[in-house]
């Protein structure tokens, strides 16, 4: 998931055992093969609880990494992936 951004919104105040935590991302496509352009905004339920450890998230239990759109691009940039980062790059015009 290619990002330009996200929000994270206060949640209720953390109890001993957990709490939720709520993510907005500003999705701005996907990148597998090749680049998907797909704008949206994705809404994601953190569950966080209390281990000995410290703070865990324990639902979701996966979700695909979600990555910033200009670090992405300067990556691609510099292994010579040029035409995938002009792709990736025309999303940052919208």
């Amino acid at each position: 998931m290619i990002i330009a951004g996200f929000k994270v919104s206060a949640g209720p105040k953390a109890a001993d055992a957990g709490t939720t935590i709520v993510a907005e991302y500003d999705v701005r496509g996907i990148l597998s093969q090749d680049y998907v352009r797909s704008p949206r905004t994705e809404t994601v339920r953190f569950v966080v609880r209390r281990t000995d450890a410290g703070w865990k998230i324990t639902d979701p239990d996966f979700m695909p990494p979600h990555v910033m759109r200009e670090p992405l691009f300067r990556h691609l940039e510099e292994t010579k992936n040029r035409e995938l980062a002009l792709r990736v790059g025309e999303g940052a015009k919208e």
